[in-house]
């Protein structure tokens, strides 16, 4: 970590994972890396058991992101995986999306200072909102329309081990809240979620709220003791109304 070993460096680094496949944890943080080296270290870590992984604060964007969907699936032990402080917009966090559908051991995902905006949440919020069986196969008639966030990104698969969600510093408004409030609902494992600065509003707050309400609701009414659920919405465009 915090060193310079850019793209070239990265490569150096595949060599030697060709010969450690037992490695537990890998940080190349703040090491100035584009989507070319991190390309190359995502594919050499696929097998690997790895349980943590950190690539943030470097110089990853979409065309690197892409590749995070195969290390998910290829990694059966990964727990973390840090990719904060990059570049990472839109189709970087749906490409992220789709490993998350294909990976069953991750609990924490930190995309906090990226460039993501409502659609990338969407998108992550549709790969841990599981839907009922018959959207996939085709029969959505008769359980009415697919939830219109989850329009085009219908997943085989769902995610049902992400607990922690970090997305602090992006560009997500109230949609992205809303998205994130339907996850409260549907995910048994979500409990934490970093929304701070960023541009949510009452509305987005409201939901977010309404949300964790319901969950409390639901819980009494099952005689059970509520899941603690954590949420930070510092620095926002909150007003006094939502308090």
């Amino acid at each position: 970590s915090n060193n310079m070993l850019r793209d070239r460096g990265a490569k150096a680094v595949v060599s030697k994972l060709a010969q450690n496949r037992l490695l537990e944890r890998l940080e190349l943080l703040d090491n100035n890396i584009s989507d070319e080296g991190a390309a190359a270290v995502m594919r050499a870590c696929v097998g690997h058991t790895l349980a943590e992984f950190s690539l943030a604060d470097n110089r990853i964007g979409d065309p690197g992101a892409r590749w995070v969907a195969p290390m998910l699936e290829g990694c059966k032990f990964l727990t973390a995986l840090h990719l904060s402080g990059n570049m990472i917009g839109d189709l970087g966090a749906t490409s992220i999306a789709q490993g998350l559908t294909l990976n069953k051991t991750i609990r924490t995902l930190n995309l906090n200072a990226n460039r993501v905006s409502n659609p990338g949440v969407e998108a992550l919020a549709c790969a841990l909102r599981v839907l009922p069986d018959a959207y996939v196969m085709g029969f959505e008639g008769t359980l009415g329309p697919i939830p219109p966030e989850c329009m085009g990104k219908v997943y085989r698969n769902y995610n049902t081990s992400l607990t922690a969600l970090h997305l602090a510093s992006n560009f997500l408004s109230d949609p992205a809240a809303l998205s994130i409030a339907s996850v409260f609902g549907a995910s048994k494992t979500l409990v934490s979620v970093e929304l701070s600065n960023n541009r949510i509003g009452d509305p987005g707050a409201k939901a977010l709220a309404d949300a964790l309400k319901a969950l409390v609701t639901d819980a009494a009414e099952r005689g059970e003791a509520p899941i603690g659920r954590m949420l930070s919405l510092s620095c926002n465009a909150l007003g006094s109304t939502t308090i």
